[in-house]
């Protein structure tokens, strides 16, 4: 009986809320997308700005062009200084770590 009980509520929720649904369907509408753009150019423009910082500093950079997603990879040897520390997101770095900023 809990095996059913559990297969109900995972298909049941197992989907986006009607409310989500309801909201991609008028954001695909001509309207909808006209009025979304501006929200998506605005962090597009943020990766580009990102991704002309970092490869200033000579890291490598993939992705930002069409995309609000960036992807850095970092090597030791790129950023000798970081150091760990328990108060801020700062971790060590082994040999090759990706970092995806959105």
């Amino acid at each position: 009986m809990v095996h059913d009980f559990n297969r109900i509520m995972c298909t049941y929720f197992n989907e986006a809320s009607n409310i989500a649904q309801a909201a991609g369907l008028v954001y695909l509408s001509p309207d909808g997308f006209k009025a979304g753009q501006p929200l998506v150019d605005y962090y597009v423009e943020n990766a580009r700005i990102m991704v002309n910082a970092l490869t200033s500093l000579s890291l490598t950079v993939h992705g930002g062009g069409e995309s609000y997603a960036t992807s850095l990879v970092l090597s030791a040897s790129e950023v000798p200084s970081l150091k760990p520390s328990r108060d801020s997101n700062t971790f060590y770095i082994r040999k090759k770590t990706n970092v995806l900023l959105l």
